[in-house]
């Protein structure tokens, strides 16, 4: 477990001229911490102890805090094991759908990941378009392709493009048992993206790739994945039209502890 970064400690006050209470603060500083990515998905976040004693406060206040973490998805408690970041939750439509194995396990059906193939080579004018950046410079892409099957049907056919001169690190993974989505939301904080969703019928091409007849309705989402301000990752998935449904459920209210103010 990674130490906490020496940060000045004296509250400070709102822009509403307002001074930040200490709960508010630790508040601020864990989540900060959590959505920049300093701290990943899987990360073990300190005890209630180190907290307390970094910040000069009572337990109770961080116990506070962090049951606030848990109420808001950032953080999870495991027993005898400690508080970790979460795995991002689906907070819209658009990230729900990119889960066919949650689909899979909601509709009752056995889920199968099928990979198909990955390449390593220097990006062309299609790779620099979808990343968005310039020929010249030459990019190293891996290109992967996968299926995801829910029963005896085949759910969704994706295309992925990485950039490896940002990640690297997806050159020593292994695709053919990791789906490349599921790598990067693990690996990689989606601090930001580009996302568009459409509806298309299958051509000679994607009936092959989908098992579907000419004609059929698909849907297929387009993804631009970025973080520090550049194009990590390119995706498109393409789904059987009659197998997808977006479903969302939302709460307004808002969220309030015994003691500590609302957000």
């Amino acid at each position: 477990m990674g130490k906490l970064e020496n940060t000045p400690t004296k509250r400070a006050k709102n822009g509403a001229g307002r001074r930040v209470t200490l709960h508010e603060k630790i508040q601020t500083d864990l989540e900060t911490r959590i959505l920049s990515g300093q701290w990943h998905t899987g990360y073990r976040i300190p005890t209630e102890k180190e907290l307390s004693e970094y910040y000069a406060c009572s337990r109770i206040t961080v116990s506070k805090v962090l049951m606030l973490l848990a109420q808001k998805g950032l953080i999870e408690t495991r027993k005898r094991a400690g508080s970790f970041v979460r795995r991002p939750m689906a907070h819209s439509i658009i990230l729900q759908i990119l889960d066919p194995a949650s689909v899979a396990e909601q509709m009752g059906q056995p889920y199968r990941y099928e990979f198909i193939d990955q390449v390593e080579r220097e990006a062309d004018a299609d790779d620099c378009a979808h990343l968005r950046t310039q020929q010249d410079d030459r990019d190293n892409v891996l290109a992967v392709r996968c299926r995801h099957h829910i029963g005896d049907r085949i759910y969704c056919y994706e295309e992925r493009l990485i950039n490896l001169d940002l990640l690297p690190e997806a050159r020593s993974v292994d695709f053919e048992t990791t789906p490349p989505g599921d790598w990067l939301i693990d690996h990689l904080p989606w601090r930001s993206g580009d996302v568009e969703i459409a509806s298309a019928l299958v051509d000679e091409t994607l009936s092959d790739r989908l098992a579907l007849a000419p004609g059929a309705a698909v849907m297929n989402i387009e993804r631009v994945i970025h973080a520090n301000g550049a194009a990590v990752s390119y995706g498109m998935a393409w789904y059987a039209g009659d197998m997808t449904r977006l479903k969302a459920q939302y709460d307004t209210a808002p969220l309030t502890l015994a003691g500590s103010p609302a957000l």
